[in-house]
Formats: structure tokens, sequence, C-alpha cells
């Protein structure tokens, strides 16, 4: 349990994450440094929506919901991974 109350309206804010859903699976959504590059292999684009990233520099989101107006405050906290 967290002891986090609402900036907007001082209600309590439960602790959650944002999903990365696909057809297949599910993962955690994750901040990462720098700009975004296409990923690319042997010069070529490698899809449409591909971007390079390096796991040093990512960041897993916690996410924390007011529980009474719904507002989300986003964390990149370094010791979640």
């Amino acid at each position: 349990m967290n002891n986090l109350m609402c900036p907007d309206c001082d209600a309590p804010m439960e602790t959650g994450f944002l999903p990365e859903a696909t057809d297949v699976d599910s993962t955690l959504t994750y901040w990462h440094r720098d700009e975004p590059e296409d990923a690319t292999f042997l010069g070529m684009k490698v899809s449409r929506n591909a971007i390079k990233h390096d796991k040093e520099k990512m960041f897993a989101i916690t996410a924390y919901r007011c529980t009474d107006c719904g507002l989300l405050k986003l964390y990149a906290n370094p010791k979640v991974s």
C-alpha cells in the first residue's frame, strides 16, 4: 500500500501499471532516455513501428490512479525492472 494522495482532490491513489498488450501477450511499459530511432538491420528499416532500445536506458513505469477523480501520475523508477 502506498501513502500517495491525489494532488488535485486529496483522495487516496492506488498503485497500478500500464501493460503493453499485443495479440500474443502483455508486457510492462517502459520510459526510455533519449529520442527514438528506427530499428534497422543491414541498413534497412526492420518494420514500420520498430525502434532501437537500450535496456540500460529503460525504466519500468509505475502508475498511480486517484480513486476519486481518476488522475494518473506516472513514475519511471530505476529500482523497478
